[in-house]
């Protein structure tokens, strides 16, 4: 038994190692019950388990409004919180000057864009602002990718991980996590596909969907230093999330990469970690 699952089954949190969540939210969203909507109540509840670090974005496309909300837990609890600055395409216009303004007043260090709920394809000219800024910047771009067989959505179409592949190649100096990884088990299978392609195209574990072995699978597809620990918190219980990681038959080396060496690495965090 490694000491992972040993400090799992004894319901302790994981204090002896680094825990950096990649993918998290905060505020306040009209369609969800968020339990803990304050920074006290969220850091409280990242203590219960042992979580250093979560990377958040403001809810829907609520910006700048939103980003300004980051802010403030951002700036109130730095050792806890890395800012997401939040764009939306329909808004080009003022998409370089809010990234600018996310990374340089708010601190923020890295870009949360959700082509689902913007309605347009992650590939659209729209989001080169997006590429440009994270290669000049060497920040971190996570993406809301989605796809399914199993049921229709319309809006899908607008985040298959594949409509990557076109930003990839154009903007190699890009950093570029897929978030969810495509959710869905055909997705996921998309989303490792482009990834072994692109070396600047991480994986985010981040998902409602478990099926068994996907962790392993994408360790040995890619590599561990290619996968990140996201739990879409408070939105998904970052119990469950973690217990992913936690009993994947992969080295306790490996899950301490995913867990949180590899999110310190690309957001530039080597210094200052808790642990």
């Amino acid at each position: 038994m490694d000491s992972f699952v040993k400090t799992a089954r004894e319901g302790k949190p994981f204090s002896d190692v680094f825990i950096f969540d990649c993918h998290g939210h905060f505020g306040i969203c009209s369609g969800f019950h968020i339990p803990q909507t304050s920074d006290s109540g969220f850091v409280a509840a990242l203590d219960r388990v042992g979580i250093d670090l979560v990377a958040v974005s403001t809810f829907g496309n609520i910006t700048p409004a939103g980003n300004d909300v980051v802010g403030q837990a951002v700036t109130a609890h730095p050792d806890r919180f890395v800012g997401y600055a939040r764009v939306n395409a329909n808004y080009p216009e003022i998409m370089e000057g809010e990234l600018t303004r996310c990374f340089d007043e708010l601190g923020f260090k890295g870009i949360k864009i959700h082509p689902y709920c913007d309605q347009i394809s992650l590939d659209d000219p729209r989001y080169r602002p997006v590429w440009e800024f994270s290669a000049a910047r060497n920040a971190p771009v996570l993406i809301h990718t989605w796809n399914s067989v199993r049921y229709v959505d319309p809006l899908l179409k607008f985040c298959h991980p594949l409509l990557i592949r076109g930003p990839a190649e154009e903007y190699p100096d890009a950093v570029i996590i897929l978030g969810h990884s495509g959710g869905e088990y055909d997705g996921i299978l998309e989303a490792i596909e482009v990834a072994k392609a692109f070396p600047n195209v991480y994986l985010d574990t981040a998902s409602s969907r478990l099926y068994p072995g996907v962790i392993k699978m994408m360790v040995e597809e890619l590599g561990a230093e290619r996968v990140l620990y996201g739990s879409d918190v408070p939105f998904l219980s970052a119990v469950t999330q973690l217990g992913k990681i936690i009993y994947a038959d992969i080295a306790e080396s490996d899950k301490e990469m995913v867990l949180g060496g590899n999110a310190a690495r690309l957001f530039g965090m080597h210094e200052g970690l808790r642990k």
